[in-house]
């Protein structure tokens, strides 16, 4: 299934039409028609517009290619159709070199870990870092956190919507967090 054949398959299953998602992201409906039968090429910026509309990452639209390719290789790198590859390598060259180097400070709350998500999330990064983006996560812990205090019998204390943690909690707060930091370090050296 090629990137287009997956835009498409999502969009479907949300229920959208061709016109709507044309207008949500600003493009021709002829164009997103195009790129859907794999006539056409999508650029990077225009495939982030297309997922926020089909509220999706480009990574989940990527794993659909890779899920169903009858080669068992890859969508992105699929030798049948190098022009695409190379194309879309040429659209995000820019890139590349604008943030090699730079420092990314990424957060994300304790529920994205539990999601399926993201191990798309942890490629979406390895392929960062891979690129010598350098790396600051900061992560929240909040389901993990009150998972735990549930096991301990320990009861919540909130003051204007933010947990009061008193010593009793405490205990609960550091083996959360400390196990998140582990899911997500073992997640991201897979690769």
């Amino acid at each position: 299934m090629s990137l287009g054949l997956s835009i498409r398959k999502r969009r479907k299953l949300l229920n959208i039409t061709l016109q709507s998602l044309a207008s949500q992201v600003g493009a021709d409906s002829g164009n997103l028609s195009r790129i859907e039968r794999g006539a056409q090429g999508v650029s990077e910026a225009l495939l982030r517009k297309i997922c926020s509309a089909l509220d999706c990452t480009p990574a989940y639209l990527y794993a659909l290619t890779e899920s169903n390719a009858s080669n068992n290789s890859p969508a992105l790198f699929n030798v049948k159709k190098p022009q695409e590859f190379v194309s879309w390598f040429r659209s995000v060259a820019p890139y590349i070199h604008a943030f090699g180097g730079r420092t990314f400070v990424i957060a994300f709350g304790g529920e994205v870990v539990n999601e399926k998500q993201f191990v798309a999330l942890s490629h979406d990064l390895n392929l960062l870092a891979s690129l010598e983006v350098r790396l600051v996560l900061v992560h929240g812990a909040r389901p993990q956190i009150e998972e735990r205090l549930k096991r301990a019998k320990i009861e919540t204390k909130l003051a204007n919507g933010l947990r009061v943690t008193d010593d009793d909690a405490m205990d609960a707060v550091k083996e959360a967090n400390g196990a998140i930091r582990v899911e997500i370090e073992a997640q991201l050296s897979m690769g």
